[in-house]
């Protein structure tokens, strides 16, 4: 069990090396076997209640009377800390709520009706706790199976003062939209539509593009999903399922995934909050077309219904990224596998303790090099204030194999060139200039932005001049069209029937 405070900054907590996450404990993972199997379950959701009633005791007198605390400005201040946001996986939510796994742990809607568009009533703290004194003494039964809770009649966050559990609890980006709504069914949907070997080829086809994964491979022989391998394969999903599915299908997919990208921007506006909910009520108009193709019988699926109160959560606390599981993973490493390795693997839990008191357990920092033995040129790039990547965009020809050195099949990136110079102001794809408030671009697309394959990266002999930029003999593809009604992509193709566009050679800026 992890803890950290509001008032640090997202890309500090991100940072396991900050220590800005620290842990408070272990919950015991049994399998009680001193129990029945109906009495199990039950069982081990009073363990957990007991044993975070136990860690967060202390937090009951510190919201109630307060405790004094030095501030950064040295002054010494009354500061009254609450539970104000809880991440956690969606069991861990039902268990914390004290409700069962085919009920939302934040409403009450209906377990047979949670794939329909339902404005719900939220659970809260009073009625809960009402519901289940009352089933402790034998009343209102009725009510209780209603709510679908269990006999957990001593929750740890009955006595939390100033907290709503069920408010608390924060979108979860990796196991409820990449790894559960995209890769555990909108791909599963897909699949059973196109068959997996039709699919499996679509991605080995897709061509090379700077920052975007080719699976040559395909993804049947992925063994382990990382959230990387999600995001990658969201980049050209919506590609690859055109001309493949039904027009419809393809409108669903790519609703959820515009859904994907809204959900995890780092700063939200009203207007972003409202295409993030649109994308949902576009996915709903037209999940109809998956029972139609008896792909599904029904859909309620609870991680899709998850997806219904990411604006309420997002409006309370902030963008979703900053209440990811991806932290927690990645600090298991550092206060659970590491500090059991360090152990003695004999009363491991005492030394783990004692371990993670002492912080005696080091973050590591893992850098990548890599040199690719091919022709390349580099673009720095930045996306959502990250630490600038290399784009290498690369022209290799075919090597044969030489005895036992395997050869190298040719690789013939695609780039986005610029066919002018450069303008003031950025435009989008439509030519209409876009400004916010302050003066700064909303969309960085630039008109006059073609696509081009990169045959060569060259360089000439001084006697013809002297170039800043690296040369490049790229083949031109036609401007692009109006976006597709059901993919909302643009066309282009070979650019047969313009030769002032043909095959030709370039500056590529390196910037």
């Amino acid at each position: 069990m992890y803890m950290s405070i509001g008032n640090v900054a997202k890309a500090k907590r991100h940072q396991a090396s900050s220590r800005a996450t620290v842990l408070i404990g272990y919950i015991p993972a049994v399998k009680l076997d001193c129990f029945t199997h109906e009495e199990r379950s039950l069982a081990g959701y009073c363990l957990f209640h007991h044993c975070m009633a136990l860690l967060l005791h202390p937090l009951i007198a510190a919201g109630n009377d307060g405790v004094k605390m030095v501030c950064a400005d040295s002054w010494i201040r009354r500061v009254y800390p609450i539970l104000a946001a809880y991440v956690a996986n969606f069991p861990e939510q039902c268990l914390v709520a004290c409700c069962k796994e085919n009920r939302c742990p934040k409403c009450l809607v209906a377990a047979e009706e949670r794939g329909d568009v339902l404005d719900s009533v939220m659970r809260d703290t009073e009625t809960t706790m009402d519901v289940l004194q009352r089933h402790k003494v034998g009343q209102h039964r009725p009510k209780f199976e209603e709510m679908g809770l269990h006999s957990v009649y001593k929750p740890f966050w009955a006595e939390m003062p100033h907290a709503d559990i069920f408010l608390a609890f924060t979108p979860d980006l990796l196991h409820q939209v990449h790894k559960g709504v995209f890769k555990d069914h909108l791909v599963r949907w897909c699949q059973q539509i196109i068959g997996e070997e039709e699919m499996d080829a679509r991605f080995k086809a897709m061509p090379n593009y700077p920052g975007l994964r080719h699976f040559k491979k395909g993804i049947l022989t992925v063994k382990q999903w990382t959230r990387s391998e999600h995001k990658e394969m969201q980049q050209v999903f919506v590609g690859l399922l055109t001309r493949a599915v039904p027009s419809q299908v393809l409108v669903v997919a790519r609703s959820i995934l515009d859904f994907a990208y809204y959900a995890q921007l780092r700063i939200h506006t009203a207007d972003s909050l409202e295409a993030l909910q649109t994308a949902l009520s576009v996915f709903h108009a037209n999940k109809e077309v998956l029972k139609e193709l008896s792909i599904r019988e029904h859909l309620n699926i609870p991680k899709l219904h998850q997806l219904s109160h990411y604006v309420q959560s997002i409006t309370l606390f902030g963008a979703a990224d900053g209440f990811n599981t991806e932290l927690p993973e990645r600090l298991h490493i550092d206060f659970a596998k590491d500090a059991y390795r360090a152990s003695n693997k004999r009363d491991y839990e005492e030394q783990m303790d004692l371990d993670s008191d002492s912080d005696s357990v080091a973050g590591c920092d893992v850098s990548d090099a890599a040199t690719p033995h091919t022709t390349y040129a580099e673009q720095s790039q930045s996306t959502h204030g990250d630490i600038p990547t290399r784009r290498r965009v690369r022209a290799t020809p075919e090597i044969l194999s030489s005895g036992r050195k395997p050869g190298c099949l040719a690789r013939f990136d695609m780039g986005l060139i610029s066919d002018r110079p450069h303008p003031a102001r950025l435009r989008t794809l439509d030519g209409k200039f876009l400004e916010s408030s302050e003066g700064r671009c909303l969309i960085v697309t630039v008109a006059g932005l073609r696509v081009a394959q990169v045959h060569a990266i060259f360089s000439l002999p001084h006697q013809f001049g002297t170039y800043t930029r690296a040369l490049a003999y790229i083949e031109w593809f036609t401007p692009f069209r109006a976006p597709d009604p059901y993919s909302g992509m643009r066309q282009v193709s070979c650019s047969l029937l313009d030769p002032p566009l043909s095959p030709q050679c370039c500056s590529y800026s390196c910037r």
